[in-house]
């Protein structure tokens, strides 16, 4: 149930980014929020097939512990971004939070291919793990167009 509401809001966090229609949108506030929601997804469909916490932090490890802080943390400055520039028309972050959601992007997409081990649904833990690495390039490549703008 939790994860079905944090999807949610990350999902409301990068439509504003996306209906902003910005590359500051999409940098503060689309990519970051896709985290938490790819974060999400694979959260919901993990504890659907490793009901026990235990065995769900074994097979999953210490990459997913370290994607969920850096997931949850860029969904939560985006999270801010958009109430900032509800607020404001002013964003805060810019391209800033773009490596710890790359990052966050990439250590989802190693927890996804340990989740994947000696699963029923190997085929859907790697549709999540390709959709994060296409997240991953996506931000990367966005905040070397940031960085070369300025």
């Amino acid at each position: 149930m939790v994860w079905s509401v944090l999807a949610i809001l990350s999902g409301a966090i990068s439509g504003v980014g996306f209906f902003r229609g910005t590359p500051a949108g999409i940098m503060a506030q689309a990519l970051p929020g896709a985290a938490g929601l790819l974060f999400s997804l694979v959260m919901f469909r993990a504890s659907t097939l490793f009901p026990d916490r235990k065995e769900l932090g074994k097979q999953g490890g210490w990459p997913l512990m370290v994607a969920g802080a850096l997931c949850l943390t860029s969904a939560g400055a985006a999270g801010v971004d958009v109430v900032r520039w509800l607020l404001t028309k002013f964003g805060t972050i810019g391209p800033y939070v773009l490596p710890v959601s790359s990052l966050g992007f990439l250590m989802l997409m190693v927890a996804c291919m340990r989740l994947s081990l000696d699963s029923k649904r190997r085929t859907q833990f790697y549709v999540l793990a390709a959709a994060c690495a296409a997240n991953a390039v996506a931000c990367a490549f966005t905040f070397m167009r940031a960085l070369n703008a300025n």
